[in-house]
């Protein structure tokens, strides 16, 4: 029987830039450790994950309020406050 992989979940909560690459690097040397790593990205987490340019998709209001609201890309976050 083969031994198991340890696994490392990070959940990326913050829309703080500092904070989110600290996830990153956490799951970097997690993976250099042989981990499998999975980074759950919550609501405000998952601007890191978004597109710097606009991509044309048909929104709802609702959608598009919260498209607005929301920071596009990480060259958009702020650091935090503490």
């Amino acid at each position: 029987m083969g031994e198991q992989k340890e696994k490392t979940t990070i959940v990326l909560f913050s829309g703080d830039l500092d904070k989110a690459i600290a996830a990153f690097i956490i799951a970097n040397g997690a993976a250099a450790y042989d981990h499998e790593v999975t980074i759950f990205h919550t609501f405000w987490g998952l601007n890191a994950l978004r597109k710097d340019e606009q991509v044309p998709v048909k929104k709802g209001i609702l959608e598009k309020a919260f498209g607005f609201m929301m920071p596009r890309g990480p060259e958009r976050f702020g650091l935090s406050l503490r």
